[in-house]
């Protein structure tokens, strides 16, 4: 399995995944929300973990709904 190869070659730790408070765009036709994670890394060569989309155009809505707010990695 992918998941549990890439676990074994780059160690992290789940620390937070929750929904992100008013990250979905304002309407009646908007999309769903963002989610806050935080990870701690625990290989010596793993750099950093992401995955995604939305960090260059935010997620736009359809029917009159307005556009969500970017993803970000801090």
């Amino acid at each position: 399995m992918k998941i549990l190869r890439n676990i074994l070659f780059s160690p992290y730790l789940l620390l937070k995944h929750e929904y992100w408070p008013d990250s979905a765009g304002a309407g009646q036709w908007r999309g769903g929300l963002g989610f806050k994670t935080k990870f701690k890394i625990g290989g010596e060569k793993t750099k950093v973990v992401t995955f995604g989309d939305g960090d260059v155009e935010p997620p736009f809505g359809l029917f009159e709904g307005k556009k969500a707010i970017l993803n970000k990695i801090e």
